[in-house]
This record gives C-alpha cells, structure tokens and sequence, in this order.
C-alpha cells in the first residue's frame, strides 16, 4: 500500500484556507466521506468568490485515500498549480479555486515534500551560518514576496512590478468579466510602469478599427479630457503583432507626422498587443509627457507580459461566453420544441421571464435572483413535454386523472433540469430547481406538488407564479378566450394573499399601472421573432 494511502487510512483530513477572503479557517472532513465546496450556501465549504463555481469540486474519502475531483466549474481546479479532473490528495497539497487555497492537512502527518524511499542514515549536522545567505519571505496570503528592511530601491520596485504582475494574473483567470479584465490590465498596466496615461484598445470585429474601452491617466487635470493616442504606434503593433517602445517620442523619426504625439507633447510612448490565439485583438497603449521619464525595455516586457495575459484571458472569456449563448439557445429551442404542441401557449415561457423580470426589479432583487428568474421562466413548463397533447389542449374541464397528469408537470421538469449540469455555470441549480418545482404553489397552501405556504415557497417560485398568472389569464386557451389586461390585473389583484403572494403581487400591479408591461412584453416578442423563438 502506497504510503500516502496509509497515512489516509490513519489520519483524519482537514482544509485549511491559506489564500483568500476565508484566510486561516479550518475544515475538518471529520465522519463525511464527501465535502462539497463552492459558492452556493448549499456547499459544505461555501467560498465567497466571484471566480469560485456555485458548485465548484469535491473532496471525498474512498478506497482508503482522499481525493479531489472538479465538478464542471467554470475556472477549473489546480491541484499543486496544475488543473486536475480527479487526483490524489497528500498531505500539504493545494488546492486552488478562483482566488482562493486550501491546504489538505492530515492529523499526525506534517506536510512534507516528495519523499523517496532509501536505506541510507540521515544525519543532521550544523552548519556554521553563511553571510552570504540572502532570505526572502515569501507571503501565500497574498501571493507577494517580501522583502527585508535591508532592500535597495530598484529591489523595491522590482518586488513591487512583480507582485502587480502576480496579482494582475490572478485577477483575471478568477473573473471571466470582460470589464474586469480590462479595468485589470489597466491598472497593472500603471503599476508596472512608470506611465501617465494607459488606454486599452479593442479592435471592432467587423471594421477592425482599433477603440478605446478603458482609459485612465494619473493626472487630474486631463481627467474627462479626450484621450489621444499615436496611432502610428499603435497601427505598428496591431497589424505586426509586435511591442514597441519609444523613449524619446519627440525626436522619434517615426512619430515626425504624429499630431497626437506633437500637441500633447508626449515624451515617451509604450504599446503591446492583446494576443488571442494567432489573432490580435487590440493593445494596451501607455505614454508620458514628463522628461524626467524614458521607459525601459524591461518595462516594455513586463507590459507585454500583461498583454499576452490579458489576451488569453479574453479568449477564454469570449469561449466561456459563446458556450453560455449555445447552452442558452439550446434551452430556447427545447422550449419552442415543447410550445410548439399547443399553439395556444406559444411564447408563453418569454413572457412569463419578461414579467418575472419586471418584478424582480421592482423589487429590487440581485443579479443572482434576476438570473434564476430569467432562466426559471423560460423553463418553468419544460414538464409538459411529458403531458398527452389531448390533455393539453382539451377544450372541455379536466377530469381528475387528466388534471393529476398536468399535476406532474413541476416535477416532470425538475428531472430534465437535474440533467442539464452546464445550468450551474450560470446560476444555482438547486435554486432553478425551487423555482419550477414550486411556480404552483399557493400562498395559502393548497398549491401543489408540496403544499408549501407562505414564505415557505422560494421567492423565485412566488413571483413566477404572479407572472404565470397573469400570462395565462390574457392569453387564449382552448377552453375559453383572453381576457383584457386590466381584467387579469383585477383578477390578480383579488388573489393577493390567498393564491399569490402579497409583496410580488402588489410589485406587479405597480409596473402594471404605469404601463411598463406591454412595452416590455413587445420587446420580448421582437427578440424571439429574431431568434425564431415565437410569432
């Protein structure tokens, strides 16, 4: 049995946070064979990190070992640095999620490097104290190093470059946001080097023309002023996909017939390309007009250093965003799919989100509840894919074993969703689960499928249900006609606190009276016509 299986078998295991928010608390594994962890409140170890997945990976103990195993999160887990799927833990290993490490900790087991068997004695002698030994302390907190009182200036500022570019990298493999990582390059782009001015330039993807989408300058003055850049620099870099450096622009040959170099008198100009893949797709743009400043080549490598980064990191973002559209598309299409069996219904599921959406504004819900919103609409009737076709659009009462049928529709959807694994990249799924479990519910308990009351039904689910509610009363069934919106809206009105609940109803009604809801619904049906969702 390999060692580190023993020391498993013997010990108990024990996470401890080393970087990050939750710095220096300590989890132990105790009698579970598995600890989930992410940043849903549902995880055994929630990590509240905007680059941690809601359900992130896994630490389980099996086979007399433990290990760590990735469940599909969107930044992926690093063990020891390197992105594992399932791995072996050992005692003092990392394990690294978003901004955030833990170490793995066995009781009675120092954490140790790798150790080879050997028959040889090891003796441990002393050794006379070497004056030439230089020590830095290296802080895992913050991924920083720290030097010694004793550090000369230019080491200083070398240390200062280097935790800049170590903080810049991992701001922006732990946030996907675009903005993010431009607002990121920017600043390391400052704190790297000793510019006055910094602009991230974007190329269009149809024109190729290079913008600004981030600018910032140390100065207060030029604050809200037009940010000119050379663009002979910048063209040069763009389309030959190289860094480039001038330390005396004013006399700079190539900038002779620059009016932005001339009029702002601009004395030293830097400008690397954003690479992503075997395509540029802009630059990070830096100048100062001081005299006193001439940049370096090392300056021009450490800003080239964040510009190969922030491309990789773009790419990355812009694939993690077109999966997301394809996932959502897809979903789109299920529910026109299912829609499609009863005419009467169609578009029902973008209108349910477009009033669900309304309120939760008004409401003044997160971004996190208005995601769950957004998709728990759209699917909140994917059940009824299972229901006949005769039940569906029977224009008669149901009998009970009809309407028992159109009973299991909640339930029916929950199966599908728990089959759809790349929902909690975008928001929780045990939350969009709640939210089509329970959108028929009653306030008053005598919904269904669980008789939840109250504030026992999730939030998501009650508002939902106003905004089903109300779709369902304006729009034509096969066993009776629409009914006018300020019908529905009285009708909603009487069912406030038995039927529907009281806060989302009374949010509603106030978007209702100032006529929000017929231009958002228009919009709605807009966007679907596009996408081939509605008519």
């Amino acid at each position: 049995m390999p060692l580190s299986r023993l020391e498993n078998r013997l010990a108990g295991g024990t996470l401890t946070v080393e970087i990050g928010r939750m710095k220096g608390q300590s989890f132990p594994l105790g009698g579970k064979s598995v600890l989930s962890i992410g940043r849903s409140v549902q995880c055994d170890i929630q990590i509240p990190d905007q680059g941690v997945s809601r359900a992130h990976c896994r630490v389980e103990k099996k086979d007399g070992g433990y290990y760590v195993s990735d469940l599909g999160s969107s930044n992926g887990t690093l063990l020891n640095g390197a992105m594992v799927r399932t791995a072996e833990l050992k005692a003092g290993d990392r394990i690294t999620l978003g901004a955030s490490t833990l170490r793995f900790g066995l009781e009675g087991v120092p954490p140790a490097g790798k150790r080879e068997k050997s028959n040889s004695t090891i003796l441990l002698v002393k050794e006379e104290e070497n004056r030439n030994t230089v020590r830095r302390r290296y802080d895992k907190s913050t991924a920083t190093v720290c030097l010694g009182e004793d550090a000369s200036p230019a080491l200083a500022l070398a240390r200062e470059r280097l935790n800049a570019l170590c903080e810049f990298t991992q701001t922006v493999y732990a946030d996907p946001n675009v903005q993010a990582i431009y607002a990121a390059a920017a600043d390391a782009a400052m704190a790297v080097t000793s510019c006055e001015r910094v602009a991230i330039m974007l190329c269009d993807q149809a024109t190729g023309e290079p913008a600004a989408v981030v600018s910032k300058t140390l100065d207060p003055v030029d604050a809200g002023k037009e940010f000119r850049v050379s663009t002979t620099i910048l063209q040069e870099a763009l389309s030959g996909g190289v860094s480039v450096l001038s330390s005396d622009a004013k006399n700079d040959e190539r900038f002779k017939s620059g009016v932005s170099v001339m009029m702002q008198r601009i004395n030293s100009v830097m400008c690397v390309p954003l690479r992503a893949k075997d395509r540029t797709v802009g630059a990070i743009y830096v100048d100062s007009r001081s005299s006193a400043t001439k940049f370096t080549e090392a300056e021009l490598s450490l800003l080239a250093a964040i510009g190969q980064q922030a491309g990789l990191a773009l790419e990355r973002a812009r694939l993690v965003n077109d999966l997301e559209n394809l996932f959502l598309g897809a979903v789109r299409t299920l529910i026109a799919t299912i829609e499609a069996k009863d005419a009467y219904t169609r578009g029902h599921g973008e209108r349910v989100t477009a009033y669900a959406l309304m309120i939760a504004d008004e409401m003044g819900l997160d971004e996190d509840r208005r995601s769950v919103l957004e998709l728990g609409g759209i699917l909140h009737d994917v059940g009824k894919i299972g229901v006949p076709e005769a039940v569906l659009l029977k224009a008669g009462k149901l009998d009970d074993e009809e309407f028992a049928q159109i009973r299991k529709h909640p339930d029916a959807g929950v199966r599908i969703i728990e089959n759809m694994p790349e929902l909690d990249r975008l928001v929780s799924m045990s939350a969009i689960v709640n939210a089509v479990r329970h959108h028929h519910e009653r306030f008053d308990g005598n919904g269904y499928p669980g008789k939840l009351a109250g504030e026992n039904i999730p939030l998501s689910a009650r508002i939902i249900a106003v905004a089903d509610t109300f779709d369902a009363i304006t729009s034509c069934r096969p066993y009776r006609n629409a009914r006018k919106p300020e019908e529905a809206a009285e009708i909603i009105r009487e069912c406030s606190g038995s039927q529907l609940d009281p806060e989302a109803t009374a949010a509603f009604l106030r978007v209702f009276d100032r006529g929000e809801t017929e231009t958002s619904v228009t919009s709605v049906f807009q966007l679907a016509s596009a996408q081939g969702g509605a008519d």
